[in-house]
């Protein structure tokens, strides 16, 4: 998921609460607060109370060290990471998960942490079972989603987590060609692992529902495939998709506003792509589909259209579920409707769930998380049950 920034806000209010908390002599002060070492130095005050345990003057301390300490970058930097250490500090200590039945499976050469995935099977599973694939948001791995998979397991699914390597790193193209990749895996491997391969779902959350819209529409995954050991069988190699709280390009009719301010950071997202270069490339895009007139476009505008899901639609494609909150101010939901709007007219089954109030990181209440958990359940067993 995307990183929200918290501006931290400081001023007489703190100051007062300061000097009503009762501090231990370690990091007591008679004089001023200062940003140089020595007895009043606020950083090393703050640092003794977090060693003394005292977490709430710790946090109240670093906080007013991004004052006293505004004129001096670095120190205000060490003020900021130490926030996030007793931030992490004063955080429940979460219970731990069960380990994936099978973890570390390299499914591509790359980094040691990217192009992994972990493997979670039902218990005494008779036979192989329907696979979803869960992909991450921004920041994350194959971890964050370990609870989602879990879950699966308990209902009878089989779930398969991945790291893939993010478009900053190495390029939108990637970051669909490793999705597409463990699936291929699964292909040639699932059946080992008590996975069936005809039975397969890719779920794609945030920065990763681009992929999954793509891969629910693509016809050429050897466009993206290109790194990967295995190679996709004929025909359907997915029966559903999931894309949730989506990250995704929404070119039509979008020339002034989609072009010029927000688009253009697609130029790190396609190496070799110049960024002077990105608005002619993806003007032809902002056309409606049915005006767009291949035979004039250029590589550039083509091998961008490869990553976009509308390009491929037709009926042929398997059904797919858009999950989004109304109130999602990271990713908005208008691309996701347009999408959804236009999977459904040229005929590929849509199950559009628009959930008033929720936001990125879901919310709403329970009863909103449970009655969105059920839709989706029931929409994979419908789509996977065969």
């Amino acid at each position: 998921m995307l990183y929200r920034p918290v501006l931290l806000i400081a001023g007489l209010g703190l100051m007062l609460l300061l000097s009503l908390i009762p501090v231990d002599p370690g990091y007591a002060q008679d004089d001023p607060w200062t940003c140089d070492e020595g007895p009043n130095d606020i950083l090393n005050a703050a640092y003794a109370a977090r060693d003394a345990g005292d977490l709430d003057t710790a946090l109240a301390l670093a906080e007013e060290a991004q004052i006293v300490c505004a004129d001096n970058l670095s120190r205000t930097l060490e003020a900021i990471n130490l926030l996030g250490e007793i931030n992490k500090l004063q955080q429940p200590t979460p219970v731990p998960l069960d380990p994936p039945d099978y973890s570390d499976i390299r499914f591509g050469e790359g980094t040691p942490a990217m192009r992994l995935l972990d493997v979670y099977v039902p218990d005494d599973a008779g036979e192989p079972v329907p696979t979803i694939v869960l992909l991450h948001g921004l920041p994350g791995s194959k971890a964050t989603l370990a609870g989602w998979a879990l879950e699966l397991a308990e209902h009878g699914f089989g779930a398969v987590t991945i790291t893939w390597r993010p478009p900053a790193y190495a390029g939108i193209e990637r970051s669909i060609g490793d999705p597409l990749c463990a699936v291929a895996w699964i292909h040639a491997h699932g059946e080992s692992y008590g996975l069936d391969p005809e039975r397969i779902a890719v779920w794609g959350l945030s920065a990763s529902g681009w992929a999954a819209a793509t891969i629910a529409t693509l016809d050429d995954p050897a466009l993206f495939l290109d790194d990967c050991d295995y190679t996709m069988p004929d025909g359907e190699w997915v029966d559903a998709a999931v894309v949730q709280a989506a990250l995704l390009p929404d070119f039509e009719g979008a020339v002034d506003s989609y072009v010029n301010n927000e688009i253009i950071s697609l130029a790190n997202w396609f190496p070799g792509i110049a960024r002077e270069d990105v608005p002619e490339a993806i003007a032809p895009l902002t056309l409606p589909p049915s005006e767009w007139d291949e035979a004039a476009w250029g590589p550039e505008t083509l091998r961008i259209a490869h990553t976009y899901g509308p390009y491929w639609a037709d009926p042929a494609d398997p059904p797919v579920l858009f999950l989004h909150g109304t109130a999602d101010t990271t990713v908005s939901i208008e691309a996701a409707q347009y999408y959804a709007d236009y999977y459904a007219s040229v005929g590929i089954e849509v199950v559009p769930v628009w959930v008033e109030g929720m936001g990125h990181e879901g919310g709403g209440g329970d009863s909103v998380l449970q009655s969105t958990a059920m839709t989706i359940y029931l929409f994979l067993v419908q789509h996977l049950a065969g």
